[in-house]
């Protein structure tokens, strides 16, 4: 009887390391998409700057660098940390790490869509495909952060 309370504790105690874990690697994930949401704001911020020539294209490349520099940070910090979390949460993170992905590649494509669209050709129905995939993925992107809270 002795044994098998020790044993129940014991695995209480691991148990409850395992969940504290699992927690702060979560926060840790949820830190580091915050930062890249708001490194995002800034990039797109930036583009509308340089749209409207209130920056030049010197500040405009710096920005970019920077920019691209914490986003890749913050994959790697939301990478590291999860491999402390456990399957479905890391199925989210890559989920979430793929939607962002795109988010970015999308929006660099509908401001390029925009510079070129004083020339000849009609870019109108490739603009609106593109906001309308941006605001699926934002609302995806939302959608898999709430599912990685609840997760928590």
């Amino acid at each position: 009887m002795c044994w098998y309370a020790v044993f129940v504790w014991l695995s209480s105690i691991i148990c409850c390391k395992l969940l504290q874990k699992t927690m702060e690697a979560g926060e840790k994930i949820l830190k580091a998409q915050e930062t890249r949401v708001q490194l995002f704001h800034e990039l797109k911020d930036a583009i509308q700057a340089f749209q409207n020539q209130k920056i030049g294209l010197e500040q405009m490349g710096i920005i970019t660098q920077l920019v691209t520099e914490g986003f890749n940070e913050a994959s790697r910090d939301i990478r590291d940390a999860q491999q402390q979390t456990n399957q479905e949460i890391k199925n989210l993170v890559d989920e979430l790490q793929s939607l962002e992905k795109q988010r970015l590649m999308d929006t660099v494509k509908l401001y390029q869509i925009q510079q070129l669209e004083n020339q000849e050709r009609d870019y109108s129905s490739e603009r609106e495909s593109l906001r309308q995939s941006l605001d699926n993925l934002s609302r995806k992107i939302d959608e898999t952060i709430q599912s990685i809270k609840d997760e928590l």
